[in-house]
């Protein structure tokens, strides 16, 4: 289901047509490589974003590889330029890679590579999303392990997912870390398993919510 804030709310026959080209070969005039996929694609939808704001190269076949990618991301990347919208449930469940990969890890891969190519429309979009769902999911298995995630993100714009992290722990703090909540064992896991800046965060925000009684402080 799309977003209400990402959802189209009029008609543009532009915009339909360019929709009705997605996947499909009809005019193509390009093609995206990645991981040994390849997508015919049309020039005027989205070489100006992805080639030029990215300093990209095409080859002299109207060719362009992305080697570092993962090819699972770069569809959704594709769909959004089509669309203004990319679906997570477009990923391929048969993929080793996603076929356990919760929606709030989907958001966070989209954010990072939309970062990678200067995609503001993409990020915003993914940022937002990624904030539903830690509103929404907050007490979840893929919840927590997305934000191992972002907190493995090594990027100035990656601390917007932490910070969108953060709110959520500082909002559930209590059920997300008390040994004895249902809601414990999956977080507190993930304070085992990911990187130093995680576990000092979050002792930094639990540090500032105790109530630290007369006595306490001498």
């Amino acid at each position: 289901m799309q977003s209400a804030r990402f959802s189209d709310t009029g008609t543009d026959p532009l915009r339909d047509g360019i929709k009705k080209l997605w996947r499909s070969h009809e005019l193509s005039d390009f093609t995206i490589r990645c991981g040994g996929r390849e997508w015919p694609v049309h020039r005027f939808v989205l070489y100006f974003d992805l080639a030029v704001k990215s300093g990209f190269k095409e080859s002299s076949n109207n060719v362009l590889e992305l080697h570092e990618d993962d090819p699972e991301v770069v569809d959704l990347m594709l769909a959004f330029f089509y669309n203004r919208y990319y679906s997570a449930d477009s990923l391929s469940h048969e993929s080793p890679t996603y076929d356990s990969l919760s929606e709030a890890q989907t958001h966070a891969r989209v954010f990072a590579l939309a970062e990678k190519y200067l995609l503001a429309g993409l990020m915003e979009q993914a940022a937002f999303r990624f904030s539903v769902q830690m509103t929404n999911q907050w007490g979840s298995k893929g919840v927590a392990r997305a934000i191992v995630d972002v907190y493995n993100m090594n990027s100035t714009a990656s601390q917007t997912l932490r910070d969108c992290a953060l709110a959520t722990i500082r909002v559930h703090a209590k059920a997300m870390l008390d040994i004895d909540s249902e809601f414990s064992h999956h977080f507190r896991r993930a304070l085992r398993v990911g990187p130093v800046d995680l576990a000092a965060d979050v002792a930094e925000l639990v540090a500032g919510q105790l109530d630290y009684g007369p006595s306490s402080r001498g």
